[in-house]
C-alpha cells in the first residue's frame, strides 16, 4: 500500500504550506508615531546597506543604492571595483 503512505505525505505537506500562509507577512501602512518610525528608517536603511554591499561582493555586480529621508538627507551607496 505505497498510494496510502504518498497520499498522507502530500497532506502532511498541504498542512504545512496551510499554516504558513499567515505568517510573516506584515501588513505594510504608515508608522504613526514619529519616533518608531524614525528608528524603522534607520535599522531598514542600514540593513538596505548592508544588503547593496554584500550583493556587490557576492555577485560581483556594480551596485547603486540612494535613499532620501523625509528630512531630505541622503544616503547612498555605490560599489567601486
Amino acid at each position: 500500500m505505497g498510494g496510502g503512505r504518498r497520499g498522507r505525505e502530500r497532506e502532511r505537506e498541504r498542512e504545512r504550506l496551510r499554516r504558513r500562509d499567515g505568517e510573516g507577512r506584515v501588513e505594510l501602512k504608515r508608522i504613526e508615531n514619529k519616533i518608531n518610525r524614525q528608528v524603522t528608517f534607520a535599522k531598514r536603511r542600514n540593513g538596505l546597506l548592508k544588503k547593496a554591499y554584500e550583493l556587490s561582493v557576492l555577485c560581483d555586480a556594480d551596485v547603486s543604492l540612494i535613499i532620501f529621508s523625509n528630512r531630505g538627507r541622503l544616503y547612498e551607496f555605490s560599489s567601486n571595483r
